[in-house]
This record gives C-alpha cells, structure tokens and sequence, in this order.
C-alpha cells in the first residue's frame, strides 16, 4: 500500500502542506518570544548605553 502511486501522492500532498506550515509557525512563534522577553531587555540596555537611564 505505501508503494502505491496514491498513497505517494498523498504523502506528497501531505508534507507539501505540514512542514511549511510547521516552519512558519516556530518562526512566528520565536518572533512573538523575542518581542515579549527579548526585545525589553534590548531596549533597556540601549537607553543606559545612550545615556537615558
């Protein structure tokens, strides 16, 4: 059955669709992370090495 031509077409279809999906959803979920924990820490070091803190 996993040698059939349908059954390759599925698989095919099926990866086509989930791993670019899963590579778009840790990408989105690594930005939301750095905006949340990263981004803070970024900005408060920036304001003391200019000087506004």
């Amino acid at each position: 059955m996993q040698e059939s031509a349908e059954f390759g077409e599925l698989r095919r279809s099926y990866r086509s669709f989930a791993f670019p999906l899963t590579v778009a959803f840790i990408a989105w979920w690594y930005s939301r992370h750095a905006a949340a924990k990263l981004d803070p820490k970024a900005a408060a070091i920036k304001s003391r090495m200019e000087g506004g803190a």
